[in-house]
């Protein structure tokens, strides 16, 4: 739609499980940091097809996971947010985590990639190498004064004041980004 309404051609990057293994490698190597989800190779082909065409700007078909639930945490959010709604909230968010489970909705992390292409069953362990890694971080910027501390010292300003009505997710992830800070 964008294409159109700009006048502008719309070519599309056919991407297969076979290109996660193929780019797997050199993704790595130019983020310089294991990744966190199989998308930065999908981001990093099509990086490589941008630049063969010279183009300047490049628009992914990427923003409807938060709709769609495609972050784990959107998911998870989710779960909580229901469970925090009585029992017919908690039978939901049962059935919801059962379909995430049977792979009905796609797979926390990699979807059903594990199952048809095994060679990139270690992804998950270099996210909780990133959390673990991320954590060393945060306590090594705690020093008096950093940038951490100041986040840290207004997260917890803002926690003793909480807004009346905030869900328990929304207190969860202010928790959640207190612990790491």
């Amino acid at each position: 739609m964008t294409a159109k309404y700009y006048s502008l051609p719309h070519e599309c990057v056919t991407y297969t499980h076979n290109d996660t293994v193929s780019f797997l490698e050199q993704t790595l190597y130019h983020t310089e940091a294991p990744i966190l989800n199989a998308h930065c190779i999908a981001k990093y082909r099509l990086s490589q097809f941008a630049r063969e065409k010279n183009f300047v700007v490049a628009l992914t078909g990427e923003g409807s996971d938060e709709i769609l639930l495609g972050y784990v945490s959107f998911r998870l959010d989710m779960i909580l947010e229901l469970r925090s709604q009585g029992m017919e909230g908690s039978v939901k968010a049962d059935t919801f985590l059962e379909r995430i489970q049977r792979n009905e909705l796609s797979n926390v992390l990699l979807g059903s990639m594990p199952k048809t292409t095994p060679r990139v069953r270690g992804i998950p362990s270099w996210q909780a190498w990133h959390f673990h890694r991320l954590k060393k971080m945060c306590h090594e910027l705690k020093a008096p004064g950093s940038t951490a501390d100041i986040i840290s010292d207004s997260l917890d300003e803002f926690a003793s004041e909480v807004p009346a009505g905030l869900s328990s997710v929304r207190l969860a992830q202010v928790d959640w980004i207190r612990y790491v800070f």
